[in-house]
């Protein structure tokens, strides 16, 4: 895969879950590419398994693969379910810059397309993209579109496993005072 290529990461095999498997919260990352029939037929149940999936840390990645019809679906969930509001990721957010510099530039299968991260101070566990980024992934038609669907899956890996430690800046001080010393 791109992400073992371009990373030392060893991945799992992807693999289908239900929402209320309890075995759900061993996974760092889950990426649903919604449609709108799934939306349609979740259960309260299964909105409260993923509420409890983000309470215990994990990333929910959800992509509405560029079709303008998930939308609607979309936002009934995020606000009856989920309960939680979004905002635009930019330049500024750990997302554009786990791993690669994305200059708050993301493209989808149609161009260029906003992600959305939850509000929220330190770690987002909510991310709303409509990109088909699997899509673009499994593209055999080398293009900038891929090459940025690659860099922004590598980042919300990264994100996934790593949180928002580039924008740690704590121990900057310390550590700077530490490195004069060395000298």
């Amino acid at each position: 895969s791109a992400l073992e290529d371009r990373t030392s990461l060893e991945l799992a095999p992807v693999v289908a879950v239900n929402p209320n498997d309890p075995q759900l919260t061993w996974l760092s990352l889950l990426y649903w590419p919604i449609t709108p029939l799934a939306l349609s037929s979740l259960s309260r149940a299964d909105v409260e398994a993923l509420r409890a999936y983000l309470a215990h840390g994990g990333l929910l990645v959800i992509d509405g693969q560029g079709l303008p019809q998930n939308e609607a679906g979309l936002r009934v969930l995020l606000r009856e379910g989920l309960g939680t509001s979004l905002v635009a990721v930019d330049a500024n957010h750990a997302i554009d810059r786990t791993f690669y510099l994305l200059r708050g530039q993301y493209m989808g299968e149609a161009g260029p397309a906003p992600v959305w991260a939850e509000k929220r101070s330190g770690v987002a566990r909510l991310v709303v993209l409509n990109h088909n980024l699997v899509g673009l992934l499994a593209s055999n038609n080398p293009s900038a579109e891929q090459e940025q669907a690659i860099r922004l899956g590598v980042n919300l890996v990264q994100y996934a496993l790593m949180g928002d430690y580039k924008t740690d800046q704590f121990h900057v001080e310390s550590l700077l005072k530490l490195l004069e010393q060395g000298r």
